[in-house]
């Protein structure tokens, strides 16, 4: 080979052999912080909302495909869960309405 980037498209002095590719730095992981109050009480009432709809698919029986529920079989699942998201939410004023008291003002519809 001559050596012309025409020939071989590469460099004479080029050689795969040789290169290695970029290497990304890698920044480490930031420390998880540590879960609050409001976060363990947010994980509790996802787990209710998520038994609200488990406990209203199991009462539906349902053998068929997901995707062919009808309407109001959809909207009476989304109220299972709103259902449920309002009993906690309530439960979560009455234990500590100061701390609370968006979340008060939001439940009484103003």
């Amino acid at each position: 080979m001559g050596g012309g980037l025409a020939e071989g498209l590469t460099p004479d002095w080029f050689s795969l052999d040789e290169a290695e590719p970029p290497r990304r730095r890698k920044k480490p992981l930031p420390e998880p912080r540590p879960l609050s109050p409001d976060d363990v009480r947010d994980t509790e009432i996802r787990r209710a909302c998520a038994k609200a709809l488990a406990g209203y698919l199991k009462g539906l029986n349902l053998s068929r495909p997901f995707r062919s529920l009808t309407r109001p079989e959809a909207e009476a699942m989304a109220q299972a869960v709103i259902s449920e998201w309002v009993v906690q939410a309530s439960r979560r004023v009455a234990a500590e309405p100061e701390a609370n008291v968006e979340l008060r003002t939001w439940l009484m519809g103003g």
